[in-house]
């Protein structure tokens, strides 16, 4: 069914270029302007000149390497193309382009075009997009929108609208990790700087106590308790440096270094009391055991 009535062209200023293109057009510098939507008239002169060389150049020609090609199309250029009279200009194309078109070309870039692949991804909450099997990161106050990726084959850019956010060098290899940790919040770079060194360090400013409650759980195997540690240190966020290594101190007497533990004796204020060791047990021949035996006792069933 033919529509009886034509459809309104857009507002100027609303086209939406394929950025892909935009790349080119900037590369080159040279300007794109669009036809307005359901006009293909608008396009028929460009379109013509690609009619002619099919139909005049192409046709019945057989495949040849593209070196050949490019020597033959420049001699029907210079030969046939462009001598012939234009149809609309009714010049030369050849003479219309020495005379007017020349001049005004600008020199080609010095580095060729590299095309670039262009990506709607969308930012989640570990501050991550995926592109091409690999992650990157971008800053968490875009967490949950589209953001454009651009890769070519060095870079990886993140664009928030057309505002550059992010460049990374691009991925090597699937799931690789690609991070700037000033896009992470606070609490996440903490947790991925996280290492055995920089708790025992931390903790050497907090007290012995605390150091040698640090070095227990790290030293336990096959656990991981670098978690654990790292919340024992973080006590000194709600807690003084003193009290937390008295509560250390309190927690090893008692032989329950645990983090639970630890916080319930500052919670109750237990760290104020720190009982001494106890002194160590008697010598087994100053005070036997009541029914202690030895070994010749056993074997002959004397008492």
């Amino acid at each position: 069914m033919i529509p009886t009535h034509r459809p309104t062209p857009p507002a100027a200023g609303t086209w939406a270029v394929q950025r892909a293109y935009r790349d080119c057009a900037e590369h080159y510098g040279f300007l794109i302007a669009p036809c307005h939507p359901h006009e293909p008239q608008e396009k028929g002169k460009v379109e013509s000149g690609v009619h002619y060389v099919a139909r005049n150049f192409l046709a019945g020609r057989l495949p040849a390497p593209i070196g050949e090609n490019n020597a033959k199309v420049r001699q029907w250029v210079e030969l046939i193309a462009g001598t012939r009279d234009h149809g609309t200009t009714h010049w030369p194309p050849f003479v219309q382009f020495q005379a007017v078109e020349q001049v005004t070309l600008r020199p080609l870039p010095i580095t060729p075009f590299e095309i670039a692949t262009w990506k709607l991804a969308k930012l989640h909450r570990d501050c991550y997009i995926q592109f091409d099997k690999a992650y990157y990161s971008a800053p968490v106050r875009l967490v949950g929108q589209m953001l454009w990726v651009r890769g070519d084959d060095r870079t990886v850019r993140i664009f928030a609208d057309h505002a550059l956010v992010a460049t990374f060098p691009r991925a090597t290899q699937p799931g690789q990790r690609q991070t700037n940790l000033d896009h992470l919040p606070v609490t996440k770079v903490d947790a991925l700087t996280l290492t055995p060194e920089r708790c025992q360090a931390e903790a050497a400013q907090i007290g012995p106590a605390c150091q040698q409650v640090v070095q227990c759980l790290l030293a336990e195997r096959p656990l991981d308790r670098l978690r654990i540690v790292r919340k024992i240190l973080r006590l000194v966020d709600t807690f003084s440096s003193t009290r937390v290594d008295r509560a250390c101190a309190r927690a090893l007497r008692f032989d329950t270094v645990t983090f639970r533990s630890i916080q319930q004796i500052l919670q109750k204020g237990l760290d104020a009391d720190v009982p001494a060791r106890p002194p160590a047990p008697p010598l087994a021949d100053e005070h036997p055991p009541r029914f202690a035996r030895t070994v010749q006792q056993l074997l002959t069933g004397g008492a």
